[in-house]
C-alpha cells in the first residue's frame, strides 16, 4: 500500500468527531506516539503502538509542516502531508502493540539551528478499515543541557500555577493551563485573573477567558477526567478566598465549582489514586502580610478537605497534626501523602543584641502523612539530619520536595529561621528521605539559599531552578539549574543560557512544568523589581 494513501485512508475512514481537535489525532482509540527531545549527539527515540491493535499495521508519518492541511474529499491533517520534507514509515506492532523508531542524531550531520519537524502515528484498528490517529507531536532539535526561548504570556506575573492537561507522554493532549498569579510582591501581592493556555507545537501562549476571581497562591491539580481544578489563593485587596472553579479544557472555559470549607492560600492540592483531592493547610488571611509573612502566619491552618469530583462536593477532612501553609505535599509510591513542615504561626524571638521579645514567623517540626483508604493522618519523622549535628530539626516553609525513583523523598531549599535575629531567611540545605531505614539523611547543598523555587522530578533526580534568595525583604532571584540525584548535586546550564551562549535569567516564585517529551517548561516568575513574562524550554543532557 502507497504510504500516502494509508494517511489518507486515516481522514477518509469517517471517524473524525466533529468537536476533534486534529491536533489531538481523530478521536479513535488507541494510537499513541511518544518521544524523547532530538538531542543533538544522542538518539531520537519514539515508542508507538495501540494496546487495542496486538500485532497489527501502524505508521509514523514525519513531515517538515504542521498542519492542518484540508485535502479536497479527505478532510484535515494534523501535519502537512504535501511538505518537501514528508516521510512515512509502517510497522507491525508485536504482540503487545507495541513498536519503536530510533533516529541517531549525531553532530555535523544535524545541530540545534535546524528547523522543526513534526510526526504522528495511525494504527489500523478493528473493525477495518478504521483507522486510530494519534495526536500531532512537535519534535524541535536542541543542544544537550540548553535552553531556547518560546513566545511570551500577555502579561507577566509570578506565584500562578501551570498544569500539564496531559496523563503523561502517550496522552493525546499536549498543552498546559497557565492561571492567575500576581504583579507586586508575594507579601503584597496584586493578584490576576487571566489565563493562558501554552501549545507546544507552535510554541507561544494564547490568551484564554479569565477566571472569575483574581488568585495568586491559589492551588490547581489535574483532575482524572482531564479538568483541572483550581482552589483558593489570595484574591482582592488580599482577601483570601475559599471559591473554586474548574478549567475544562474542551470549551477552553472555566466553570464554577463548590466553594472549599474554608479560606485558604498557599495551600496544597494533591490528586489521590482513587481521584479525589486532597487540600491541605494553607494561609486563611494575607494582607498586610509584610513585614515577615507575620499576618499570614497567624492564619495558618490544621485543617484538610476533600474533593470528590464524581459527586461535585468538598467533604470535612481529618485535622494534621500541626497548622501549616508554605509546606509540601508529595504522594508517595503506596498512595499515601508525606507532608513536610511549613509554616505554623509566630512565634517570639529574642536576641543579645537587643532587649525583649519580638514576633517571628514559627515552622512546623513535623512531618505527617495521609491514608486515602482510612482517611487520617499519621505523624512522621521531623527533618533531622542525619548525620547532622546533633540531630538538629530543619524544620522550614516554602521549600520544595519531589518524590524520587526508588521511593525517597527529596526536599530543598525554603524560608528557615535566621541565626541571629530569627526572620525568615533562604537556606541551601537538602534532605533524603529513606521511607525503609525511616531516616532523613543530610544531602549536598545547593550552589545558593533559596525559596520558592521549583524542583521537578526527571531522569531518575529532580532538576532545581531559580529561586528567590537572601532573606525575606529581598526579591532578587537566581538564575542557577542544577540536577539532583537524591545525594548530589550536578550543575547545569543556567536558566536562560544555550550552552555558553545568551545571558542568564535568574527569577523566583515560577513555574517549571514537564512537557509531554520530557522537556521542562518555565513560565514568568520575579526578578528583582518587577515581574517576568517570557518563558524558556530546557533540554537535559541526561536522557
Amino acid at each position: 500500500m502507497d504510504p500516502r494513501l494509508l494517511v489518507t485512508l486515516c481522514f477518509v475512514s469517517g471517524s473524525v468527531l466533529p468537536a476533534q481537535n486534529i491536533f489531538h489525532g481523530n478521536g479513535v482509540p488507541s494510537a499513541y506516539i511518544a518521544n524523547t527531545p532530538a538531542v543533538v549527539g544522542q538518539e531520537l527515540r519514539f515508542d508507538l503502538g495501540s494496546p487495542t491493535a496486538p500485532g497489527g499495521l501502524g505508521a509514523i508519518t514525519l513531515s517538515g509542516g504542521l498542519g492542518p492541511t484540508f485535502v479536497p474529499l479527505i478532510g484535515q491533517a494534523g501535519i502537512d502531508i504535501f511538505n518537501p520534507f514528508y516521510f512515512v514509515q509502517s510497522f507491525f506492532l508485536d504482540a503487545a502493540g507495541e513498536a519503536g523508531l530510533v533516529i541517531p542524531l549525531p553532530p555535523g550531520v544535524v545541530n540545534a539551528s535546524m528547523a522543526p519537524f513534526y510526526a504522528n502515528f495511525l494504527t489500523l484498528e478493528a473493525p477495518f478499515p478504521t483507522f486510530s490517529v494519534s495526536k500531532t507531536v512537535r519534535v524541535e532539535f536542541a543542544n544537550p543541557n540548553g535552553w531556547e526561548p518560546v513566545g511570551d504570556l500577555s502579561s507577566g506575573r509570578q506565584w500562578h500555577t501551570a498544569t500539564a492537561l496531559g496523563e503523561g507522554p502517550r496522552d493525546n493532549v499536549t498543552e498546559l493551563l497557565i492561571a492567575g498569579g500576581a504583579t507586586g510582591t508575594i507579601f503584597n501581592p496584586l493578584p490576576m485573573s487571566t489565563a493562558e493556555f501554552y501549545d507546544p507545537l507552535t510554541r507561544t501562549a494564547i490568551a484564554l477567558p479569565p477566571m472569575s476571581l483574581p488568585r495568586a497562591g491559589h492551588g490547581a491539580v489535574r483532575l482524572q477526567d482531564g479538568r483541572v481544578l483550581i482552589s483558593g489563593g489570595v484574591t482582592n485587596n488580599g482577601v483570601v478566598t475559599d471559591s473554586c472553579e474548574v478549567f475544562n479544557p474542551i470549551s477552553q472555559a472555566f466553570d464554577s465549582a463548590p466553594s472549599m470549607h474554608a479560606p485558604r492560600a498557599a495551600h496544597q492540592l494533591t490528586l489521590l489514586d482513587d481521584g479525589r483531592v486532597l487540600a491541605t493547610g494553607g494561609a486563611a488571611a494575607w494582607q498586610p502580610s509584610a513585614p515577615n509573612f507575620l499576618a499570614a502566619a497567624a492564619s495558618a491552618q490544621d485543617t484538610s478537605e476533600i474533593f470528590n469530583p464524581v459527586t461535585n462536593a468538598w467533604s470535612v477532612g481529618p485535622v494534621m497534626s500541626s497548622k501549616r501553609f508554605g509546606h509540601t505535599a508529595t504522594k508517595l509510591l503506596d498512595g499515601t501523602v508525606l507532608l513536610i513542615s511549613g509554616i505554623s504561626g509566630t512565634q517570639n524571638w529574642s536576641t543579645i543584641f537587643s532587649p525583649g521579645t519580638y514576633p517571628v514567623p514559627a515552622y512546623t517540626k513535623h512531618c505527617e502523612y495521609f491514608d486515602p483508604a482510612t482517611d487520617s493522618f499519621s505523624i512522621w519523622p521531623h527533618i533531622t539530619g542525619y548525620p547532622f549535628p546533633f540531630g538538629i530539626v530543619q524544620e522550614r516553609g516554602f521549600h520544595a520536595a519531589s518524590l524520587l525513583p526508588d521511593g525517597n523523598v527529596l526536599v530543598s531549599g525554603g524560608f528557615v529561621h535566621g541565626s541571629l535575629h530569627g526572620y525568615p531567611v533562604a537556606t541551601d540545605t537538602t534532605f533524603r528521605w529513606n521511607p525503609t531505614q525511616d531516616l532523613w539523611m543530610l544531602t549536598q547543598p545547593l550552589p545558593a539559599a533559596v525559596r520558592m523555587h521549583t524542583q521537578v522530578a526527571v531522569d531518575g533526580g529532580a532538576m532545581i531552578t531559580g529561586g528567590y534568595t537572601a532573606d525575606e525583604n529581598s526579591w532578587g532571584g537566581v538564575g542557577y539549574n542544577v540536577f539532583h540525584d537524591g545525594d548530589n548535586v550536578v550543575a547545569l546550564a543556567e536558566l536562560g543560557r544555550d550552552g555558553a551562549a545568551g545571558m542568564a535569567e535568574p527569577r523566583g516564585g515560577h513555574t517549571c512544568t514537564q512537557l509531554y517529551d520530557g522537556t521542562l517548561l518555565i513560565y514568568g516568575g520575579g526578578q528583582g523589581v518587577g515581574v517576568l513574562s517570557d518563558g524558556f524550554v530546557y533540554t537535559s543532557s541526561l536522557q
